[in-house]
């Protein structure tokens, strides 16, 4: 499954616990060889509590402005979300398969039928 595949399907999933689930933040410092930027993400449960976390990237460029290598880490907080929003939180020792699979498991909980590869 594709970065791309998987962030489509984790906002879908994060609402149905957070219905009102966006980025409520962005921030980007440039360098002489990339850029770092942190994104805030969030929404509100049911009962009107925030859930939220950082996230940090962190981009190097060539002289061409390519990306030449890239890694995102997050805040202690997301364990918290992805209890509140997943029921389970890592680490996942099997990777991405694993936290896919719990995906998985809340959107066909909702009812909301889960892509096949």
């Amino acid at each position: 499954m594709t970065v791309q595949q998987s962030a489509t399907m984790e906002a879908p999933t994060y609402c149905i616990t957070l219905p009102d689930w966006t980025i409520l933040g962005f921030q980007c410092w440039p360098s002489d060889n990339g850029f770092v930027m942190q994104s805030h993400f969030g929404g509100h449960d049911r009962d009107g509590v925030l859930h939220d976390f950082y996230a940090y990237g962190f981009v190097l460029t060539n002289e061409k402005a390519e990306i030449t290598h890239c890694k995102t880490h997050v805040s202690p907080e997301y364990n918290d979300f992805l209890d509140v929003v997943l029921g389970v939180y890592g680490p996942f020792r099997n990777g991405a398969d694993e936290y896919m699979a719990a995906v998985a498991r809340k959107m066909q909980s909702a009812g909301i039928p889960f892509p096949h590869q």
